[in-house]
């Protein structure tokens, strides 16, 4: 995967000014940092890392004849020191985001914060905010669907950034900058990619549409033959032809679309922040605590059927995750239609 997307960025270009992908199957991980022309760069989160993503890039030295843990374009160091972003007599040893970022990227104090709360939320260590972060680390115990679903709705809660003062004061929105959960999010997932089981059930996006704070966190099974209705305009083929010339309609607010929906929650739960927060994650935290609870006896069910009929296994991953979606989807037009 990430051979194909650095071929693409070298033969093509990349049109936007830079951004870092995650490219992982069940086996490892890796970062791919591509820049606003046709060069790029990737790097390997070690085994039993941890690694985070705060929008500026975080890989630093690079060794590309390091197969194993690096790649990228053959020229990314000398193509910097013919744009003079680097000079290997006076700025030492070469480091890809101090050469290829915006300074102000690096200093922005958005990203910074974004940084330190994520690091300090899944790594169980108190780092400063002006400390020097690394591209990785090894947490002290291992990190679950719920520690990455706690990081993805944080809004700084506790900490001096929190301007809101645990929401008393008002939208967290509105008075903390540069959160993690955003106002701008359109959607958080948690990717759960398993190599012990079948493909089509050990690999799930735990989805949270719109923002994560509003929403619960649901599995999508990789093995799901249909998306529920009311979940998507047409099929992935549709999808494709319009991605760059989408219809006006699919801007139109209207509950005849899930995502939708989940926008007008959104959007209801900022009218009364402290209030509405606390009447819908009470319903979502039920039922997405006893979905994580059931995940283990589910997939033993399915795992057995699957062994002996695997389309009548992906048809029940199928009823699975619909009854789900479609199970928030009500809940959540019975809030924005209070």
């Amino acid at each position: 995967g990430v051979k194909i997307a650095g071929k693409l960025i070298e033969e093509y270009g990349y049109a936007s000014s830079g951004r870092t992908y995650v490219i992982a199957d069940q086996n490892e991980g890796w970062m791919l940092a591509a820049v606003y022309g046709k060069h790029w760069v990737a790097k390997r989160v070690p085994d039993d890392h941890v690694a985070v993503i705060p929008n500026y890039y975080t890989i630093g030295e690079i060794n590309l004849a390091d197969t194993t843990n690096y790649l990228g374009a053959a020229d990314i160091i000398e193509y910097a020191i013919t744009k003079g972003w680097y000079d290997p007599d006076n700025d030492g040893k070469f480091h890809f985001a101090k050469s290829y970022s915006d300074s102000g990227t690096l200093k922005s104090k958005g990203n910074i914060h974004r940084m330190w709360r994520g690091v300090n939320l899944i790594a169980v260590k108190n780092f400063a905010q002006n400390d020097s972060f690394p591209f990785s680390l090894k947490p002290e115990k291992k990190i679950s669907l719920r520690n990455l679903m706690k990081v993805l709705r944080d809004h700084y809660k506790g900490t001096d950034l929190d301007n809101s003062k645990n929401y008393e004061k008002g939208n967290p929105y509105k008075l903390n900058h540069s959160t993690i959960c955003a106002g701008s999010n359109q959607y958080g997932f948690v990717a759960q990619i398993r190599s012990w089981l079948p493909l089509e059930i050990g690999t799930v996006v735990w989805l949270a549409q719109r923002r994560p704070d509003s929403q619960p966190f649901i599995p999508w099974y990789f093995g799901i033959s249909k998306i529920p209705e009311g979940f998507a305009y047409g099929n992935y083929e549709l999808a494709i032809r319009k991605h760059f010339d989408p219809p006006e309609s699919y801007y139109e607010k209207t509950q005849k679309h899930a995502f939708w929906t989940y926008v007008m929650l959104a959007d209801w739960v900022d009218e009364d922040y402290i209030n509405r927060i606390k009447k819908v994650r009470k319903k979502w935290d039920e039922l997405e605590t006893k979905t994580i609870n059931n995940q283990i006896q589910f997939e033993k069910r399915v795992i057995s059927l699957y062994n002996e009929n695997p389309q009548a296994a992906k048809h029940v991953l199928t009823i699975y995750t619909s009854e789900l979606a479609e199970k928030t989807l009500k809940i959540a037009k019975e809030f924005t239609n209070q």
